[in-house]
This record gives C-alpha cells, sequence and structure tokens, in this order.
C-alpha cells in the first residue's frame, strides 16, 4: 500500500479484500488449485501452496467490473438527475479516495486474518463479503434504474417483480433449514469421533494393564499377550485420529483389531479365536459374576480392575465366536471389554464415513449458498431500485423526460457524426489540395523545361 498514491489506497483494499474473498471460495470448491508441484534441485519435487497468481488474475477481472459498475451508478443517476445526479454520484464514488488524501479515511482491513488452502466450507471473513455484496446490490440498483428508462418500465413491472423478490426470499428461508441439518451432521460426526477416540483410549489402558500382567506372570507366549502387545499402538493411532482421518483410517472390520501376520486365513481365524477365548477365561476369572436366583446377580471382582464400560464404548454386540454367539458369556464388570469395544470400532467407522460424506455435501452447498446471496443481493438492489423510482416519481415524467439514455446517445453519435465528417472532409480537402499543388507544380517544372536552351540549338547559332 506504501507504493501507491493515497488516493487509490481505499479502492485497491477493496479489491484485495474481494479477490481473497472470491478466492477463498473458488479455491474451496475445487475451482482451482493453489497447490502446484516446483522442480528443485533434488531428485524430489517440492510442493508449494500459493494463491498468488489466481488473487492476480481476480484483481485484474475485478478491476474491469469496479470501473464497469462505476459507470452503471453514474449512468442511473443521470436517469434519475441528470447533470445534478451525475455530479453527485461522482463526488460520492471520488469521496473514499479524497478522504484518503487528508487522511481522514479510517484503516479498515478487508483481507482474511487466515487463508485455508482447499478450505472446503471456508467463507473468508465477514468485511469481504460485505464488500462484494455491496457491489453487487449497486449493480441490481443501478441496471434497474437503467432498465426502467430505456424501456419505459411501469408500475406493472414492479408487481411482476414482486413474484421474483419474495421466491428469493422464501428460497433464502430454506438455506436457513439446510444450514441447521448441516450443523446437525457436523455435531453428530463430532460425537460420533468423540466416541471413538475415547474407546480406542479406554481399551488401550485396559490392553496395557494385561500385558503388564502378562510380562509378570511370563505368560507372554500366550496368543492374548501377543495380541495386547501388537494392538496398542493400533488403538493409540484410533485414539488420535479426527473426524477426517477416521472414517478412512479406521478399522474396516474386527480383523483390523486382532493383527494376525504370516499365516493362512485358517490360521488367522484359530489365531483370533483363540485370543478371544483367552480374554474370555480372564475375565471369568478376575471379574466372576454370581448369580443369587431370579435373575438377580453381581459381580465380585475387585472395582479397581473390573469395570462396568460406559455404553456408548460398547454399543454392538459381540461377533460369534467359532459360529456360536453363546460361546460368550456377558459379564457385569470386565477387566478387558475386547468384545464389546471391538466391534463398536468398526460400527463407528461405517458410521463417521457416512456422517463425513453428508457434512463434505453440507460444506460445499455453503459455497453455492454463497454465490446464491450475492444473486440475492443484486436481486434486492433490484427491489430497492423500485422504491427509487417511485421516489422520483419517474412513472410521471412527460414524454421529453423519458428515454434520457436513448436522447443522451443520440446526442453523443450526433456530435461524434458530425465530427467524423469534419475529419473526413478536412482530410479529403487536404487530399485534393495537395493533388492540386502537385498538378500545378508538374506544369511548371514542364514550362521551365520547354523554357531552357538546349545545347544543338546553342552550337547551330554560334559564330
Amino acid at each position: 500500500m506504501h507504493d501507491i498514491p493515497r488516493f487509490f489506497v481505499p479502492y485497491v483494499e477493496l479489491l484485495n479484500g474481494m479477490a481473497w474473498q472470491i478466492s477463498q471460495t473458488i479455491d474451496g470448491l475445487g475451482l482451482v488449485s493453489s497447490q502446484y508441484s516446483s522442480p528443485s534441485s533434488g531428485a524430489l519435487a517440492t510442493t508449494v501452496f500459493d494463491a498468488a497468481p489466481t488473487i492476480r488474475l481476480l484483481l485484474f477481472v475485478l478491476t474491469l467490473v469496479i470501473l464497469l459498475v462505476g459507470c452503471l451508478v453514474i449512468t442511473a443517476a443521470y436517469v434519475l438527475g441528470r447533470r445534478k445526479g451525475t455530479l453527485i454520484s461522482t463526488i460520492l464514488l471520488l469521496l473514499p479516495g479524497i478522504l484518503s488524501e487528508a487522511h481522514m479515511w479510517p484503516s479498515i482491513s478487508l483481507m482474511p486474518h487466515v487463508y485455508y488452502f482447499g478450505g472446503l466450507g471456508t467463507l473468508g471473513n465477514v468485511r469481504g463479503m460485505v464488500a462484494i455484496v455491496s457491489i453487487a446490490l449497486l449493480s441490481g440498483w443501478s441496471l434497474a434504474i437503467i432498465s426502467y428508462d430505456v424501456f419505459n418500465l411501469e408500475e406493472r413491472y414492479r408487481l411482476s417483480f414482486d413474484h421474483l423478490w419474495y421466491g428469493s426470499a422464501i428460497i433464502a428461508g430454506v438455506f436457513f433449514v439446510a444450514d441447521n441439518q448441516a450443523n446437525t451432521d457436523r455435531e453428530s460426526l463430532s460425537k460420533a469421533n468423540r466416541t471413538s477416540r475415547e474407546a480406542s483410549s479406554y481399551l488401550l489402558r485396559q490392553a496395557q494393564t494385561y500385558y503388564a500382567l502378562c510380562r509378570r506372570g511370563s505368560t507372554a507366549s500366550l496368543s492374548s499377550c501377543k495380541w495386547a502387545a501388537n494392538v496398542q499402538q493400533t488403538l493409540l493411532n484410533y485414539s488420535t485420529y479426527d473426524e477426517k482421518l477416521y472414517p478412512t483410517l479406521g478399522p474396516r472390520s474386527t480383523r483390523d483389531l486382532y493383527p494376525i501376520y504370516y499365516k493362512s486365513e485358517n490360521g488367522q481365524n484359530a489365531e483370533v479365536a483363540a485370543i478371544r477365548t483367552e480374554l474370555i477365561a480372564y475375565n471369568k476369572l478376575v471379574c466372576p459374576v454370581k448369580h443369587a436366583g431370579n435373575g438377580w446377580s453381581w459381580s465380585t471382582g475387585s472395582r479397581g480392575d473390573c469395570k462396568d464400560t460406559p455404553g456408548e464404548y460398547a454399543s454392538s454386540f459381540p461377533e460369534p465366536l467359532n459360529g456360536n454367539n453363546h460361546a460368550i458369556e456377558n459379564f457385569i464388570d470386565y477387566a478387558i471389554d475386547n468384545e464389546h469395544i471391538v466391534p463398536t470400532l468398526v460400527a463407528l467407522t461405517k458410521d463417521q464415513k457416512v456422517l463425513a460424506e453428508r457434512v463434505e455435501e453440507g460444506e460445499r452447498s455453503r459455497h453455492y449458498r454463497w454465490l446464491y446471496f450475492i444473486i440475492f443481493s443484486a436481486i434486492a438492489g433490484g427491489k430497492i431500485a423500485n422504491t427509487t423510482t417511485k421516489l422520483v416519481a419517474i412513472d410521471k415524467r412527460d414524454e421529453s423526460e423519458r428515454n434520457r439514455l436513448i436522447r443522451l446517445a443520440g446526442s453523443a453519435l450526433s456530435v461524434i457524426s458530425k465530427i467524423t465528417v469534419r475529419i473526413a472532409d478536412v482530410v479529403w480537402m487536404g487530399g485534393v489540395s495537395a493533388a492540386h499543388r502537385a498538378v500545378l507544380l508538374m506544369h511548371l517544372l514542364r514550362a521551365k523545361w520547354l523554357k531552357r536552351p538546349h545545347r544543338e540549338d546553342a552550337s547551330e547559332d554560334g559564330p
């Protein structure tokens, strides 16, 4: 900003804010990419994120748009008040630059604080949006005023325009419901992800306790002890995955949480069955259930070792063990509740994947709603223009006061045609005069040549 005259600072700030705002939206929609591959000195290419190329193109286009809108506003002001309206509108358009020159224009930054590369659902900042909406509003207002003058629009047009206005307002109300649904999906995804992370951490602590017991009891060779050692890193990863990672990298089946390597399919199934059987036996030993009859039972295990698994972590039923659902005993408390938590983590992966797709669709629709609000602003400008034309009583003007722009254009064309004809006459007359002078010069040279004595004649007349 320090390299440009102070007069242009407000307009440059306006263009910058609008350019970054639009770039954020089209970048989020994937219409343009701010990611580039830059060759480096080594064998690998370097990924560079740079929005400058897009911003430069937008600045060029927006500069043309702003100039066009300024011309439209001045033209509409001429329709309303002839020279007076033109003068007032011109002063208003130049006022920011004049105040800037006088050091009276406030420093208002329209630039976003943070730019999100590929930020789906990110709409920029409020000030940039206000600038774009204001330009759209002025565009709609100016075009409507000009249309009143050119096409002799009257009250019937206003009544017809109300149909478009009320329909657009109803669509804007529907967007409110869409936003509410998108927020609900976003909250559901966040809750499901929080549950998956907490459940992973819960089972991780139980696996760590079980593995420590295996090491103290010299039973590390058991299948369940090997599982407790191998699954810890997997559960730790799941406990850190957010809404974007867990739907993609979370467990797709229970086999992902029973990692068995270097064995055939049958060998893996047998190993998983052995792990689950050993853990069921461990729960039965540490957290036994005492039955008192008539459906009454309670856990007699130590409260330090046995805990009732929270319902959110155990919302899925265990898978059959060796094809038999009755082989799995239901305990009141669990020392390690892999039977419920593992299938729950798998189900949460599927749920989050569905919710993530719905959230992504909702985030993308936010950009389309953003575009709609700009169009709606232009329609609102047309609605304001209807009121403006009533205030100046444009319908009651005499026939000589209507079609001001057409008359002005006709006068301008008449002046241009007269100037063109005059220039052509000057050029033509200049050409004729030049030709006439050339002919006279040729006659003069010929006469001089004829009067000049020849050498042969001179020799004949000598002594």
